[in-house]
């Protein structure tokens, strides 16, 4: 497979995929564009929380699951979604604890200089406990943050079902199963997906920016305090062409050098062996 390394290569390797990542560049800005537009199409949902607790440690605050509003760009395909899934019984709030990441809003933390500022319950991440023995009381350890977990709420693990109430409600909800999925399932489920993709293609815009940004007009400039420009893919091209080959002042490599020094403090960079591996990337 092309490239398929990452800390142990040869130089016609090195060499051809600098190529292809330098030419790459090229197609930045179609990419860009790509992406904006599916991200104007998709639309965001911004997620009111309500007041914020305080942590188990004591001291500082917390999201709350609780949700009080949230707000949707109008026309997208977010927003028809929501439409219909509203128009059909559904509750909005049923749909997710975490839509987007980045775009929540604490309403009235306890910290008021928090008021308004991105956040989500738990930091958006569903993890187990960690907790002690103790006597007299339940053990926690690996039970989910979660206030629907219901280990948690029982205090046990054991999975505590009476037949006679799961029988009632298994004939409650057969007869309605297809309006169950077509009314709430399937339109939660397209809305999730959408949430996802939505979060996949900015993080491919923040990964376009970092690699391109100053040299490709289509991606914004830097911000220092997010980025690191030395990990620029054009940073990162000189730097490695410094182990192989031999650079002049101006920062331009030759290729018909090597750079023995370098190359000796990093064995896992290799020479070619001429002629078998001439002309290829294997």
């Amino acid at each position: 497979m092309s490239f398929g390394w990452l800390g142990t290569f040869r130089q016609g390797s090195w060499r051809a995929f600098r190529r292809f990542v330098l030419e790459e560049r090229r197609d930045v800005a179609q990419r860009v564009a790509v992406i904006e537009a599916e991200l104007t199409r998709i639309g965001r949902v911004t997620v009111f929380y309500g007041e914020s607790q305080q942590d188990d440690e004591g001291g500082t605050s917390k999201v709350s699951e609780e949700r009080l509003g949230f707000s949707i760009t109008p026309g997208t395909s977010l927003a028809k979604l929501f439409q219909a899934y509203i128009a059909l019984g559904g509750n909005p709030f049923d749909v997710s604890l975490f839509l987007t990441p980045d775009a929540t809003v604490l309403l009235n933390p306890l910290d008021e200089d928090m008021a308004g500022t991105p956040a989500q319950p738990y930091q958006g991440v569903v993890y187990p406990k960690s907790a002690s023995y103790a006597s007299g009381g339940v053990y926690e350890g690996g039970f989910m943050v979660l206030k629907k977990y219901v280990p948690a709420r029982t205090g046990s693990r054991k999975k505590l079902e009476d037949w006679s109430v799961a029988a009632q409600v298994d004939r409650a909800r057969r007869w309605a199963s297809k309006e169950i999925r077509y009314k709430r399932n399937d339109i939660e489920a397209r809305i999730i997906k959408l949430c996802d993709l939505r979060e996949q293609l900015m993080h491919e815009l923040e990964d376009l920016t970092w690699a391109t940004a100053g040299v490709v007009a289509a991606a914004p400039f830097l911000d220092p305090e997010q980025y690191d420009p030395d990990l620029s893919v054009g940073q990162i091209v000189a730097l490695i062409d410094s182990f192989f080959y031999e650079v002049s002042d101006d920062g331009t490599a030759d290729f018909n050098t090597e750079n023995e020094e370098k190359l000796g403090e990093f064995p896992f960079l290799l020479s070619d062996l001429s002629p078998d591996e001439d002309n290829t990337a294997l």
